[in-house]
């Protein structure tokens, strides 16, 4: 898996807490059963000028780009 994005960082989230937790089927996820990668500004920007602002003005658009792209490597 490839990720491009405009934003200047992902984040990246674990299942270890979801053991017990039920899909929409009823069926339990197992432990570390999923993880998430989250495009998003540098954590904690708001308080750190020496980072790119997250601060969105009136009048500004929001507009970011993030690509996932997947693929397969055969053995061999």
């Amino acid at each position: 898996m490839d990720i491009w994005t405009t934003m200047a960082a992902i984040q990246l989230y674990t299942g270890n807490f979801l053991g017990g937790v039920l899909d929409s089927r009823g069926k339990p996820y197992p432990r570390h059963g999923a993880f998430c990668l989250e495009t998003e500004h540098y954590p904690d920007c708001v308080n750190r000028p020496e980072f790119p602002s997250c601060i969105l003005r009136p009048g500004q658009a929001y507009h970011h780009v993030t690509r996932h792209q997947f693929s397969v490597r055969r053995p061999g």
